[in-house]
């Protein structure tokens, strides 16, 4: 969530999504503190097979196309575990 992946081009979420994962509405990037682990996994992997399209410009899509399921699974309960 914080550092994301350097040796496989996975960018940090924090970046878009706040250190909180509070998100930047400016942006249109959504707080997503404290969501359930299985829906942010189901969410990222319905980006990464292009079933899941709201991005207009496919971010979401380009960043976990290089994710794999364990790493998925791990932001998905670290973000979890942010607070509201």
């Amino acid at each position: 969530y914080r550092a994301g992946n350097a040796d496989t081009g996975v960018a940090d979420c924090m970046t878009c999504h706040g250190p909180s994962g509070a998100g930047n509405p400016q942006a249109n990037f959504p707080a997503i503190a404290g969501q359930h682990a299985a829906y942010v996994e189901k969410a990222l992997k319905d980006f990464r097979a292009g079933n899941r399209t709201n991005d207009a410009s496919k971010m979401m899509q380009g960043v976990v196309e290089r994710m794999t399921d364990a790493e998925i699974a791990e932001v998905a309960q670290y973000i979890q575990g942010l607070s509201r």
